[in-house]
């Protein structure tokens, strides 16, 4: 994944900042004595050197998500977000090129707030959460005079730079799913509790003749002072406090009359389809 951010970099650097391949080059290395003697033209380094959870855009609630058909939900966890910070520095033997590139490079990571999404690999475009950038102040990590002794190089000018990208956990759990909860209230009273009251939760789709879910759809049940409910965006509806047996709900669209339909509860399922005229 990082091999693909880091080419969605160059690409900004070469496309964005007409920093041509055939005068410099563009790298993501640790620049160590070493690897600093083998340069052979000016080059823009991008160097790693510290990577983070940013903890306080952490979500903890799980998406739920029930596929058509199928008897199961899936639980995914949402993604976690990465702090990346790199040392952009510009090696060449003429310190005048190396000033006006780091310059130009500045310029042009300052103006991108977010990496453009064209730019992003598959994988974290599928996400659809923005990759935010911006120029890091000297609170935000190590100082580059202490990266530099770390390196065993002389210091020299360079851009402190921060990148917060998403990062699927690929962390799903399956399980059955729950189409009628019962909640049974008991009283303490006494060697053996009694009921003392229960409550019925159900929950389904509406549906067109065609299949698919339809949202904004009305609910209420009938001869009843009880509140309807609208299904949401996914079609998807509930009903709290249903009694067991023959449950009758009126559905409508907006601006049409209601169809009566009649339920058992419980039931292995509580879709249904409301047709096109």
């Amino acid at each position: 994944m990082l091999t693909a951010l880091h080419e969605s970099l160059k690409r900004l650097l070469r496309q964005q900042g007409a920093i041509n391949a055939e005068d410099v080059n563009i790298e993501f290395e640790i620049p160590n004595r070493a690897w600093v003697g083998t340069l052979t033209k000016p080059t823009i380094n991008f160097f790693l050197h510290d990577l983070e959870e940013n903890a306080a855009l952490r979500k903890t609630n799980f998406e739920q998500i029930a596929p058509r058909g199928s008897p199961t939900s899936i639980t995914k966890a949402p993604p976690r977000r990465l702090n990346l910070r790199y040392q952009v520095t510009v090696f060449s033997s003429e310190v005048r090129d190396q000033h006006e590139l780091l310059w130009r490079t500045t310029a042009l990571l300052m103006r991108h707030h977010e990496l453009p999404a064209e730019l992003l690999p598959t994988s974290l475009a599928q996400l659809n959460l923005p990759i935010t950038a911006r120029v890091s102040q000297p609170e935000d990590g190590p100082r580059a005079a202490d990266l530099w002794n770390g390196l065993e190089l002389p210091p020299r000018p360079a851009l402190l730079y921060l990148l917060t990208v998403p990062m699927d956990l690929n962390l799903t759990l399956e399980s059955p799913l729950v189409l009628t909860r019962t909640l049974t209230l008991q009283s303490a009273e006494g060697e053996l509790p009694s009921l003392a009251g229960q409550s019925t939760t159900i929950g389904g789709t509406v549906r067109g003749p065609d299949g698919a879910a339809i949202p904004g759809i009305s609910l209420w049940r009938e001869n009843s002072a009880a509140l309807g409910v609208v299904t949401d965006s996914d079609g998807r509806y509930v009903l709290s406090n249903v009694a067991e047996g023959t449950l009758t709900l009126r559905v409508a669209r907006i601006g049409q009359s209601p169809v009566r339909y009649e339920l058992i509860v419980p039931s292995s399922s509580y879709d249904l389809e409301l047709s096109g005229d």
